[in-house]
């Protein structure tokens, strides 16, 4: 990005913080509200009345460099079995060939050796909420912009966030710092939900959160509003479903045909949608309207009957059971059923939600994926859940989560075998983002 570029968005960011209110840019208390006694109309997503501008350019990082890693074994996040002695030729940005045994390294090449350790996709958390990480409030009251505030992801080889949850006000604006930090190198690969789609009065409005929502009135303005979005640059449409934790507050639902408008409108856009949801009929609603994903693993358990439609559906899953504290043993459970008859299922922390502390980083994101092995995951189904399945909640699946030629190369090399010790992707010893080392030896 030119540095005149980069410094226009970022005061384009700072005036709109400014407006921002607030202290955490998440919908998601980890226990159960009261309502507010009324909830005043969020101001809208403004139309854009002209075409959209053309999509910033994101070059690959490796453009230019050849590598060569091998001497590991090889973890392709598709779910097939791990591969001993393997190597991965990488050039320009991409993987060009993989296999098992000796290879004459390119003239051009640098070469890796792994010395049997793990070579693996990226990982993958499909749901945070970072803006807060790159616009920290200062001593002073203020917003500061933090240009390494999401490199603890990136160092430590969690190559691609999904975002759902961003302040109207910010949004676009953030998405196109951040794309900016990722040419540098400086932050993973982000995909934008934008602020959350709700009814009039809706979720995350009655737990204080309004400025992230998004509210809609009719099947016309959610048309209009996903549209808005997509031409903002979002990757994702999320929906707020939510009739209150753990209880029906009677917080206000989207009708089944304003969720089936913006499903059908995301669609045809190119977009997936994903939607909060705890309770059964929250899901129900959810899968009825076309959604393709939940945010969160139910807090009830899911009868057989509803698996079996999200089966049929493909409806994926993001897990966040360590969010809910003790309910969080139920968010699990669901996650490892959908799991063990074929569901797809990612790794997702809930990041930086109202009332969490997680901090940056992997150390989340692995207290999750080690709460998921308590409820009976097996380790290799929480290495698909944290490349391939997380690639595909992401909309990325085209072009990472798995170790295949074509690819982007996004690749960790582990010190060790996470199918023996799941644990060990706390090792994390080289992170590859788009073909470049961006990371040696960080964990």
């Amino acid at each position: 990005m030119h540095a005149s570029r980069l410094v226009a968005v970022l005061a384009l960011i700072l005036g709109a913080v400014v407006l921002a209110c607030g202290t955490s840019d998440t919908p998601l208390p980890t226990r159960t509200p009261s309502p507010s006694p009324s909830a005043t109309r969020a101001s809208q997503v403004t139309p854009q009345a002209s075409q959209p501008p053309p999509p910033l350019e994101i070059p690959l990082a490796g453009r230019g460099i050849t590598l060569l890693i091998k001497n590991g074994t090889l973890i392709d996040g598709t779910g097939a079995d791990r591969r001993p002695n393997a190597y991965v030729l990488v050039k320009d940005g991409r993987i060009v060939a993989l296999g098992n045994g000796d290879i004459e390294p390119p003239t051009e090449a640098e070469v890796i050796d792994v010395g049997g350790g793990t070579i693996m996709p990226g990982l993958i958390d499909t749901h945070v909420h970072i803006t807060r990480r790159l616009l920290p409030r200062s001593e002073s009251g203020g917003n500061t912009i933090d240009q390494d505030g999401l490199l603890p992801w990136l160092e430590e080889g969690i190559t691609t966030l999904r975002e759902v949850g961003t302040a109207r006000i910010v949004f676009p604006s953030v998405r196109i710092f951040a794309d900016g930090l990722r040419i540098n190198n400086r932050a993973p690969r982000v995909v934008w939900a934008g602020p959350m789609v709700t009814a009039p009065g809706g979720y995350p409005i009655p737990v204080g959160f309004d400025y992230v929502a998004q509210e809609v009135a009719s099947v016309d303005e959610a048309r209009s509003v996903v549209n808005t979005l997509a031409d903002g640059g979002a990757g994702v449409i999320k929906l707020g479903l939510e009739q209150g934790y753990h209880s029906n507050e009677g917080w206000p639902l989207l009708s089944l045909d304003q969720v089936m408008a913006i499903a059908e409108t995301a669609h045809a856009r190119g977009l997936r949608v994903t939607a909060h949801v705890t309770s059964l009929d929250e899901v129900q609603l959810a899968l009825d309207g076309g959604v393709d994903d939940l945010a969160h693993a139910p807090l009830e358990p899911i009868p057989d009957e509803l698996m079996q439609k999200m089966l049929g559906r493909g409806m994926g899953m993001a897990t966040t059971a360590t969010v809910w504290g003790d309910g969080g043993e139920e968010a699990a459970a669901n996650a490892k059923r959908y799991a063990d008859a074929g569901g797809i299922v990612s790794v997702a922390t809930d990041f930086g939600c109202g009332g969490c502390s997680q901090p940056p980083g992997i150390a989340s994101y692995l207290r999750e994926i080690e709460f998921l092995a308590q409820s009976g995951m097996s380790p290799m189904q929480l290495l698909v859940a944290a490349t391939r399945a997380g690639a595909i909640l992401s909309g990325v699946d085209d072009e990472v989560g798995t170790i295949e030629a074509g690819k982007v190369a996004d690749i960790i090399i582990v010190d060790g075998d996470p199918l023996v010790d799941i644990k060990a992707l706390r090792n994390v010893s080289v992170v590859i983002q788009g073909g470049k080392i961006v990371s040696r030896g960080v964990n």
